[in-house]
């Protein structure tokens, strides 16, 4: 039991929140403020390749477990528990991630339709992405997509449950950078998990219901489009212009650093001393708006 909780904990100190309404380069887009959920829903839709994916959330480093929670169960499961009366509709529409049939798109923009809130949970696999091999581009049908982007016709699901006008929680489930420009301007919350573990269907309910909040910060920067990276040949890590965010001269998607957390968080009266150091002392004032947590992060260049 220990072992779980401390599994659960350490994966919600990962979670990233991307809200349209506090993203950088929209400001002033969207004031909803979806997350965190209440339970009073009467009626949730859950949708895309990554629902039931348990074995997607391991991620490519994992051994064998037959305790796995996947995001469907976990948010079951915490709707059972808090007595919720909320009814939970689901379907998968894609076979895989990469996502090559719309055979059952209708079927899921029906389901979007009859909700009050849709969840959709997108995004890679080892199949697209590992050690040893490069992304692999996956193309919807026959309309070319960026090899960043999500595969198949994963963006073609999202852009039909979006004509719904159903308010949208979008679950990215992934390891390496995506290049979600349409979702980041269209849905109404964005939270990245990665491949969040065995467990990580109670860590990501916990999280989109307000139990705990996310603190995660981006360890990498997401471009717009992969037109946006320098040549692939290039991967200088000391001089520009190189192939990493410390030389990134573009408009990035989501900068080295950015995340989100419940609530508004504000920095006052920050420090450094000396201005250049190899070791010494940094300070700053925070207040907390609402109810968020926060983990404080110095990143140093």
């Amino acid at each position: 039991k220990f072992h779980c909780s401390h599994a659960v904990v350490s994966f919600i100190l990962s979670l990233l929140f991307f809200h349209p309404s506090c993203m950088w380069t929209f400001p002033a887009q969207n004031n909803k403020k979806m997350l965190p959920l209440s339970t009073t829903a009467h009626r949730f839709a859950m949708i895309g390749p990554n629902i039931d994916a348990a074995n997607v959330q391991m991620g490519n480093y994992a051994g064998n477990t037959d305790s796995s929670v996947s995001i469907i169960d976990g948010i079951k499961a915490y709707l059972m528990n808090d007595d919720s009366h909320a009814e939970v509709a689901d379907i998968a529409a894609c076979v895989d991630t990469a996502c090559q049939s719309k055979e059952k798109f209708a079927e899921a923009v029906d389901t979007a339709a009859h909700s009050d809130l849709v969840i959709m949970v997108m995004g890679l696999s080892g199949h697209q992405e590992g050690e040893g091999h490069d992304r692999s581009k996956v193309n919807c049908v026959d309309v070319e997509m960026d090899v960043l982007g999500l595969p198949g016709c994963q963006e073609t699901l999202l852009k039909q449950v979006v004509a719904t006008g159903k308010p949208i929680v979008l679950i990215l489930m992934n390891g390496g950078p995506l290049s979600i420009s349409y979702a980041a301007a269209q849905v109404d919350a964005i939270l990245e998990v990665w491949y969040p573990g065995a467990l990580g269907g109670t860590a990501v309910a916990d999280v989109l219901f307000g139990k705990h909040a996310p603190m995660g910060r981006m360890p990498i920067t997401t471009v717009a489009s992969s037109g946006d990276l320098p040549n692939a040949t290039d991967y200088g890590m000391a001089t520009a212009p190189g192939r990493t965010y410390k030389y990134f001269t573009g408009e990035p998607l989501y900068p080295f650093g950015f995340g989100l957390t419940y609530g508004d968080i504000e920095y006052t009266a920050i420090q450094l001393a000396p201005t250049q150091i190899k070791v010494g002392h940094a300070a700053c004032t925070n207040s907390n708006q609402g109810r968020p947590y926060s983990l404080h992060q110095l990143k140093s260049r």
